[in-house]
Formats: structure tokens, sequence, C-alpha cells
């Protein structure tokens, strides 16, 4: 019996990726979440506090202290104690391990 088909390549996407690909992009796949982020990013100074984001969106501080919870939980941002606020800032190297990620896919 003749194989039906041989292996299209040899993946260099480990089932591994793939597993911490999906756990980040189920915590981003949140318009909120996304619309922070992108407020952090274009920040003047790369990073926010909550009273920033607060009063950027249409939504109460404490969803949007649990959105930047778990965007710190999966390392898309890093927190930084200032006096009585927390500052967020962007996760570069975690940012920069998701775009290789995807150069991997979607080569």
């Amino acid at each position: 019996i003749t194989e039906c088909c041989s292996p299209v390549a040899t993946p260099h996407f480990t089932s591994t990726d793939a597993d911490n690909l999906a756990r980040v992009l189920k915590a981003i796949a949140e318009p909120a979440r996304l619309q922070i982020l992108n407020l952090i990013r274009v920040s003047e100074t790369d990073d926010a506090c909550v009273c920033d984001i607060t009063d950027s969106l249409n939504l109460s501080q404490p969803t949007i202290s649990y959105h930047l919870k778990k965007m710190v939980e999966i390392g898309l941002l890093k927190m930084e104690k200032r006096g009585y606020w927390n500052w967020y800032s962007i996760n570069d190297e975690q940012l920069a391990g998701l775009q290789k990620i995807f150069a991997t896919v979607l080569p």
C-alpha cells in the first residue's frame, strides 16, 4: 500500500510554541486589552498608570486594573510601583518573542 501523502515540511513551530502563543493570544483577545496596550505603547513616556488609561477609555478603574493584572501575569506588561500608583510598560522582550513566533509560523 502506498502512502497517501508525504509530510509537507518539517515544522519549525513546536507544540510548546503553539501552547505559549495560544495563551498570550487568549490574554489579548479582548478589545479593551488591545486598546490598553496601544495607549501604553504610544504614550510619550512608554508607560502609564491606571488613572491615565481610565481617562482615555470608557471603562471603570477596577475593570482596567483587572485587564492590566492579566497582562502582567501573562508577561506582556511590566509593573513598577511609584508611590501610591502602579505604572505599566510594555515588556519588550515578551513582545519580541511573540514577533519571533509569528515570523516562525508565517515566514
